[in-house]
């Protein structure tokens, strides 16, 4: 589901473009200011956004979809995480 979403949005062009008011690179540490999320549907109307932009349109797909989903930030970025329904000991490692 998950390559299958991505897929999609690659189908439709929808790219990554950093934000035009707040960039995140003039907000970083800057503890006076908030960034700013858009709505799934606000990023699909503009078939762009930033980082979390598309990874809260990558989330709420993937949601509508059954599958479940999360976050993981570190500093200056946000990555989508997904439940595979594998279990842990699956995996190989010891």
């Amino acid at each position: 589901m998950a390559i299958q979403v991505f897929q999609a949005l690659g189908e439709i062009s929808c790219l990554y473009q950093a934000d035009p008011a707040l960039p995140f690179t003039k907000v970083q540490g800057n503890p006076l200011v908030i960034d700013s999320i858009s709505l799934p549907r606000d990023t699909l109307t503009r078939i762009t956004g930033d980082c979390d932009d598309l990874t809260v349109l990558f989330c709420s797909l993937m949601e509508t979809a059954g599958v479940e989903t999360g976050f993981i930030t570190v500093p200056g970025h946000i990555y989508a995480t997904f439940n595979t329904r594998v279990a842990a000991r699956s995996s190989g490692r010891k």
